[in-house]
């Protein structure tokens, strides 16, 4: 596949009449689970149970931070 960039387009954007580029679409990003596209640029979002960090997403520990067992608590991926 050819894409045409354009020099006096801003970042994010390309092609002959600068249109925004998809960068979640095509695979330009650096997010660990999710991508959604902006105009001009992406934006890394984690599924539920996680929490972002410099664009990975880590395990959300309910137990350290709130939990209905009183004795027993096993966490558990997401």
């Amino acid at each position: 596949m050819v894409f045409y960039y354009t020099r006096n387009c801003k970042e994010g954007y390309g092609w002959a009449n600068c249109l925004d580029i998809d960068e979640c679409a095509l695979n330009l990003h650096n997010c660990e689970q999710n991508c959604s596209n902006t105009d001009g640029g992406f934006q890394c979002y984690c599924m539920e149970g996680f929490k972002s960090k410099n664009n990975l997403c880590e395990d959300i520990d309910e137990c350290l931070i709130f939990s209905p067992c009183e004795q027993n608590c096993t966490n558990t991926r997401g």
